[in-house]
């Protein structure tokens, strides 16, 4: 019958004939409950399967298709979460980043505390700096930032900073003001960056005009040149 077809041609790794076998079985009204729950995930399987295939033969947008192709199928399928995570993956290593960020942000929201959730920000960073998104991919690296500090402090730290640099490309200096800020907060330990970010401030605030906080941070500045004896 269909249940040895399918599971036969499975075996053989022959997954695009199984899965349509796997299909036909589910159509069929004899089948028991616990029996359609198994063949469901093989008829998952066997998609994901296909993708792996495509992928590893260099047919990457194919791939991609197949993977998210598994969830529209058989959405309760344990191996949903890797085969949306390849198709982003995917997408990104083609730098389809309009594609990627629906599937990471979809990821990130179904599966908050899969291990795999944990390279979502390093992903989307990317994914939103491709797409000029400048303030949502410091976002992301301020959650990197947050997530790596105490465990990898100069990860961390220099997390931060990109962050506070991927927000002046953005053009909104009270934003970027805001992350030079945090940074301070965060790491003032550094004379060169705590210096840069001093800078940076001098700069963002001339372009909103803020004499007074200008000159504030001048009289910082100077400070800081004159104490660089004592800093790292």
């Amino acid at each position: 019958g269909w249940a040895t077809i399918a599971n036969g041609e499975f075996d053989l790794g022959r997954f695009k004939v199984s899965e349509l076998a796997y299909n036909k079985l589910l159509l069929l009204e004899e089948v028991l409950p616990e029996q359609r729950a198994e063949y469901r995930e093989k008829l998952a399987l066997s998609i994901y399967r296909q993708g792996e295939q495509q992928r590893d033969q260099g047919n990457l947008d194919v791939a991609a298709a197949t993977f998210l192709r598994v969830g529209e199928a058989v959405p309760e399928a344990a191996v949903r979460k890797n085969a949306e995570f390849d198709a982003a993956t995917l997408f990104i290593q083609q730098q389809r980043s309009a594609d990627a960020i629906p599937v990471l942000e979809a990821f990130r929201q179904r599966y908050p505390n899969d291990p795999l959730a944990d390279t979502i920000p390093d992903k989307l960073a990317v994914a939103y700096e491709q797409q000029g998104n400048y303030t949502a991919a410091a976002g992301e690296l301020t959650l990197i930032a947050a997530n790596h500090k105490g465990e990898n402090d100069e990860l961390a730290r220099q997390a931060m900073w990109r962050a506070a640099e991927m927000q002046d490309r953005a053009e909104k200096p009270q934003a970027s003001i805001a992350r030079y800020e945090l940074y301070l907060q965060e790491w003032p330990q550094l004379y060169l960056f705590r210096s840069e970010s001093h800078f940076r401030r001098v700069a963002l605030n001339r372009k909103t005009s803020n004499s007074q906080l200008i000159t504030s941070l001048l009289l910082e500045l100077s400070v800081l040149h004159t104490d660089v004896g004592t800093h790292p």
